[in-house]
């Protein structure tokens, strides 16, 4: 309810709000991949909750770790134990989706 004190503006758009500070879709994380021999680097350039490796098709592939938080800018290096595609995705819960290319 709007009391007339502050202008009526949503906890979203208000630069003071608490929660408008720590939500993490203000600014969506942006993530990095790239293959490397027998294994996938990648990096975040801000925290990265619950990152998820998967191949782009309806297929399984098996990990080292999957489900994983990354602190900002740090990079971690997740070995591919078993993937029947050449190509995968990389996502997070607050960032965008990164497709990555396995070589041959």
């Amino acid at each position: 309810m709007c009391t007339g004190v502050f202008p009526c503006t949503p906890w979203h758009l208000n630069p003071r709000s608490r929660c408008a500070r720590t939500n993490p879709r203000a600014h969506p994380t942006v993530l990095e991949a790239r293959a490397t021999p027998g294994g996938l680097e990648i990096t975040a350039d801000a925290f990265a909750r619950q990152v998820r490796i998967a191949p782009c098709a309806d297929l399984e592939g098996l990990f080292e770790d999957n489900y994983f938080d990354l602190p900002a800018k740090q990079t971690r290096t997740v070995r591919i134990l078993d993937c029947p595609v050449g190509r995968l995705t990389v996502r997070a819960v607050n960032a965008n989706i990164v497709e990555v290319e396995l070589p041959a």
